[in-house]
């Protein structure tokens, strides 16, 4: 495990860092692994508040941007959550398949809490079901299925237009839909890590206070 030392001037301002006893020329920032978790979710949250405050195309882009951080957050903290989990539970053989993961997020979700807690999280085939369809829209997102289209309109014709599979994010209630999905995820991979305390256990990995009974409720899951 490195070490990093910050060593401080006589006025107590920091005149160089080491790390393992070499000078690092370059800033470095330290954060518990949680921390850059949050940064995604709290993205994520920001972009709905964002949704209510624009109109036209930046709905969309602001769609965009909160529906890929929701994803990214879900994906990131089952690496990075369940890569601690791993070493805390000495379980060495997760800990590799995570470093050399190749593995859908509907899988890592399926099958990591029960190689850590020896169970699934509740609901899991059809928490898995809907995160499927998210994750193909993100898919569609960055690997678009080009149907090269002509269009006719007002006596003018334009070739080679494509339907915008960016559409369904101009949705604030598909974004917000999507967002606590994720956040239900996350809430009941903390049913079973911390079965009386999910609620702070969702707040410490995502910043976002959320309440399991209400997010299921909600979502009928």
């Amino acid at each position: 495990m490195p070490l990093f030392v910050f060593h401080s001037n006589e006025d107590g301002s920091i005149s160089h860092t080491t790390k393992d006893g070499d000078i690092l020329v370059e800033p470095v920032t330290l954060v518990h692994p949680n921390q850059i978790i949050r940064t995604y979710f709290q993205s994520a949250s920001r972009a709905l508040v964002e949704h209510d405050a624009v109109e036209g195309d930046e709905k969309v882009q602001v769609g965009v941007q909160g529906f890929l951080a929701s994803l990214f957050g879900l994906e990131a903290f089952l690496n990075v959550f369940f890569l601690v989990a791993a070493r805390e539970h000495g379980n060495a053989t997760l800990e590799s398949a995570i470093e050399s993961d190749n593995l859908q997020v509907t899988s890592k979700l399926k099958n990591w809490p029960q190689q850590i807690y020896g169970a699934y999280i509740q609901n899991q085939k059809e928490v898995g079901k809907r995160l499927t369809s998210l994750y193909k829209l993100r898919n569609e997102l960055v690997h678009p299925h080009m149907e090269w289209s002509t269009l006719w309109m007002s006596g003018v014709m334009l070739e080679g237009v494509v339907e915008n599979p960016q559409r369904p994010l101009a949705d604030r209630a598909f974004c917000q839909q999507a967002f606590e999905l994720t956040l239900l995820a996350v809430l009941r991979v903390g049913l079973l890590a911390s079965p009386q305390q999910a609620a702070q256990f969702c707040a410490q990995w995502t910043g976002v206070h959320a309440i399991e009974s209400e997010l299921s409720a909600r979502l009928e899951l």
